[in-house]
């Protein structure tokens, strides 16, 4: 895990299928617009460094490589990008958007870690919250929790993240 020399980028991507997920409700419709919060993150998970849980639950970073942006915002970025995608919304923007968006979407990164407490390669796990809300009424529509897992091919940085950049 400990590499010498400059450290590795890794960019996410976002990776949805136009028109697979079904909208929450009939109210969200085409005509409606969705501002996605800067979101929270879990502590040691706020940074761009790409987090390593060993044995005992100590967090730490491997090293030598680090994600393109803090994962809090490669988060919003991908949810922006993967809502576009999907089209069931006018308009969806960030925070620093000039626009006044009827729903905003908050998002919780709990999880977002390589776990190696097991030994062999690794199992990672990406967990969050998101909750959607109605910016008139300033009342939470629902909230959905989300926590999955892959293994690694085996025990190296690189399929580690690409395994971390693949789940849904």
């Amino acid at each position: 895990m400990h590499r010498d020399g400059p450290p590795c980028i890794h960019p996410a991507r976002a990776s949805a299928t136009p028109g697979t997920a079904a909208a929450p409700s009939d109210a969200l419709d085409a005509a409606r617009s969705l501002e996605v919060l800067p979101p929270t993150a879990a502590p040691g998970l706020e940074g761009d460094g790409i987090a390593v849980l060993r044995a005992g639950g100590q967090l730490d970073y491997y090293t030598g490589a680090r994600w393109a942006a803090t994962a809090p915002r490669m988060l919003q970025t991908l949810a922006i990008e993967s809502l576009r995608q999907q089209g069931r919304f006018a308009l969806v923007e960030s925070d620093s958007a000039p626009f006044a968006a009827n729903w905003v979407l908050q998002l919780e990164l709990t999880h977002f870690e390589a776990d190696y407490a097991q030994g062999g390669p690794p199992t990672v796990r990406v967990g969050l919250i998101a909750t959607l809300g109605q910016r008139s009424a300033r009342r939470a529509v629902m909230t959905l929790s989300i926590d999955t897992h892959a293994v690694a091919q085996a025990d190296r940085m690189k399929l580690a993240a690409d395994v971390m950049d693949g789940i849904q």
